[in-house]
Parts: C-alpha cells; structure tokens; sequence
C-alpha cells in the first residue's frame, strides 16, 4: 500500500500522471467525492479513480 501511493506522489509531476490527473479534472461536476492522490483536487468517484490508477502505474 506504501508503495502504491509512493509511486502514485511520485508519478504527480510525470507525463502520464498529468494526463491522468488532466483527465480526472474533466470529470468534475460541482462537488467531488474523492481526492486524486498528490493534489487537492476533488472530483467524482470515476475519476478520482482513473487519475489514481494513471498515477499508481507510472
């Protein structure tokens, strides 16, 4: 689990981790439910999840 979110803080200022980041962001719709890791974003569940697994895979 350390490990997933290492890679995950790690990966934030990487490529492919702004893409996913980039891409969570689209998701937002007023309020957000979850956090993408690294960041004080707030987006809905879909893509907190998305931006995290880019992230936790870079």
């Amino acid at each position: 689990m350390l490990d997933s979110l290492g890679c995950a803080v790690g990966a934030v200022d990487e490529p492919k981790g702004r893409i996913g980041i980039d891409y969570g962001r689209l998701t937002r719709t007023g309020v957000g439910d979850a956090t993408i890791i690294g960041t004080a974003e707030r987006v809905n569940v879909f893509g907190a999840a998305f931006a995290n697994g880019e992230l936790i895979a870079s």
